[in-house]
C-alpha cells in the first residue's frame, strides 16, 4: 500500500535527520490515506446508484386543460361538459391548475423512488463502514432521511392542491348546470 510506502520513507527521513522532508513525507502519507478513505465512501455509494432511476423529469410537460379533464376523469370526477370546448375560462383554468398538479405528483413520486434507492445505498454503505466513514456516512444518510420527508410533505401539500382543484372544478361545473335553467 501507498501510505506503507510513504511510512517508510518517512522513518527513514528521520533517521537520516532531515525532519523537513519527514513532515513532507508524512503529510503526503495522511493525503494518501484520507484520499483513499473518501474514494472508499464514495465507491460504496456510487456502485448502488446504477438501481436509481435516470429519468428525473418524468412526468415533466405542458399543462392542457385536455390532460386535467383526463385526470379529473380518472380520479372519479364527472367528466360531462369537460371534453373538447371548453367554454369556462374557470373551468379551463381549473383542468390545466389539475393536470399542472398531476404532473407535480408524477414528477415527486419519481424523485421519492431515487430518494427511497438513496437512502437504501446508505444504509447499505453505512452497515459495512467504520471510524470516520461511519460518522460521514450517517451524516449524509440523516441528511437524504431529511430530504424524503421534505418530499413527503411537498406531496401532501401537493394532493391538497389536487383536492382543491376538485372542489373549484365541480362548482363551476354546478354553476354551469344552474345557469342552463
Amino acid at each position: 500500500m501507498k501510505a506503507q510506502e510513504y511510512d517508510k520513507l518517512t522513518n527513514q527521513a528521520r533517521i537520516d535527520g532531515d525532519v523537513q522532508q519527514a513532515d513532507v513525507f508524512e503529510t503526503q502519507k495522511n493525503n494518501y490515506v484520507n484520499a483513499a478513505k473518501r474514494a472508499d465512501i464514495n465507491d460504496q455509494i456510487t456502485s448502488t446508484r446504477l438501481s436509481v432511476s435516470q429519468t428525473p423529469d418524468a412526468g415533466a410537460g405542458v399543462a392542457s386543460a385536455e390532460g386535467g379533464a383526463q385526470y379529473y376523469s380518472s380520479l372519479g370526477g364527472s367528466s360531462t361538459g369537460l371534453s373538447g370546448n371548453f367554454q369556462s375560462p374557470a373551468v379551463k383554468n381549473a383542468l390545466e391548475s389539475l393536470d399542472r398538479n398531476q404532473k407535480t405528483l408524477d414528477r415527486l413520486y419519481q424523485q421519492k423512488a431515487d430518494k427511497e434507492a438513496t437512502v437504501k445505498a446508505y444504509t447499505d454503505a453505512v452497515a459495512k463502514a467504520t471510524g470516520d466513514q461511519r460518522t460521514q456516512l450517517t451524516i449524509s444518510l440523516n441528511n437524504q432521511n431529511q430530504d424524503l420527508i421534505n418530499l413527503d410533505n411537498q406531496i401532501s401539500s401537493t394532493t391538497q392542491g389536487v383536492q382543491d382543484t376538485i372542489v373549484r372544478i365541480q362548482e363551476a361545473q354546478a354553476k354551469a348546470a344552474a345557469g342552463a335553467f
